[in-house]
């Protein structure tokens, strides 16, 4: 298998080779490797490995495909197993690490080793299909929770924010029902729940009219899909708000709140949904 790359164009060609030792028959053709956890290719592959297992070409190889061990990537350098049959690729992700994954080799039929690169270390790591290697490895290491908790402590210090972006929701709502207060200062004792109310839609209205300044196209393209289907912005924003409200109307209930409590907790409540959900994807 060789390749060749057109530094012009940032793009890579690999061919494979096969030629028949009785008849001397050759013949080449043009590869391409799928990523099995994306609609894309893998690209930028190297550190090929060749090896001929059950009367199929298997070959190892590093290359940058789709892995969610990054925050704000969603691409790795990981170690990949494809195997050529019936003149397909069946493409498999042995490797699946943050570092850059490289040097591939096998040790058995069912064990490869490669190098995870890193600017302090280089570690070697095993991967096997193996039921009792694979029990072994089901443990999480000491780096593996420093990770995962830098990984989620970077997610949370961005969530916050969405408390920037929902000021001018509070500003709107607050300004609003503060002018009918001036103008009617004996609601201020009288408290009407009508203003609460009105509160509320001034609020929704706000949030539904500059929807498109939270949920950036950052957003929608970053976060899991579960959160992105159509008209999911909508969705999350009601949903949310009918969460908001009966927290809310609990909390009512228990402390008698005036107006403008209501109207905070509410609001809060509220963005706090959004943070959780959505706040992480924001930048």
């Amino acid at each position: 298998m060789a390749g060749k790359s057109h530094k012009s164009k940032n793009q890579q060609e690999l061919f494979l080779l096969q030629i028949d030792l009785e008849t001397m028959n050759s013949s080449i053709q043009q590869v391409t490797f799928p990523d099995p956890y994306a609609q894309t290719m893998l690209t930028d592959i190297s550190d090929f490995t060749l090896n001929y297992q059950n009367g199929n070409i298997t070959t190892l190889f590093s290359a940058l495909g789709y892995s969610e061990t990054k925050y704000r990537d969603t691409t790795s350098f990981n170690i990949y197993e494809a195997t050529y049959t019936n003149n397909t690729w069946d493409v498999t992700r042995r490797s699946n690490t943050s570092k850059l994954s490289s040097k591939p080799q096998w040790i058995s039929d069912q064990i490869i080793a490669w190098i995870d690169q890193s600017a302090d270390k280089n570690t070697v790591l095993v991967s096997s299909s193996k039921n009792n290697w694979i029990e072994q490895g089901n443990k999480i290491s000491r780096d593996d929770f420093l990770f995962a908790s830098g990984k989620a402590f970077g997610m949370i210090s961005f969530s916050f924010l969405t408390f920037i972006l929902g000021i001018k929701w509070y500003l709107i709502t607050f300004c609003l029902i503060g002018l009918i207060y001036v103008i009617r200062r004996r609601f201020i004792d009288t408290d009407p729940k009508w203003i609460y109310y009105l509160g509320i839609a001034i609020y929704a209205v706000s949030c539904y009219l500059t929807i498109d300044t939270f949920f950036t196209e950052t957003v929608m393209n970053s976060a899991p899909s579960f959160l992105t289907f159509p008209f999911s912005n909508y969705v999350f924003t009601t949903i949310f708000g009918m969460i908001a409200y009966f927290s809310t109307y609990l909390g009512e209930k228990r402390f008698e709140w005036h107006t403008w409590m209501k109207l905070f907790y509410f609001m809060t409540i509220h963005i706090v949904l959004l943070t959780i959900y959505f706040g992480s994807y924001i930048l």
